[in-house]
């Protein structure tokens, strides 16, 4: 679940890089990896 909603942050960060909103874009895509790092920490904890 936190994979995906990092997945969309990243099409929203991509998105905002394209409307030339940089700050925004840079934050979404922060907040992507942000989630990608949770997601893979929680996967190894799990194991």
């Amino acid at each position: 679940m936190v994979f995906f909603s990092g997945l969309f942050m990243l099409t929203k960060g991509i998105e905002a890089f394209h409307s030339e909103r940089k700050v925004y874009g840079w934050l979404l895509i922060w907040l992507f990896l942000f989630a990608v790092y949770i997601s893979m920490y929680q996967f190894t904890a799990s194991q």
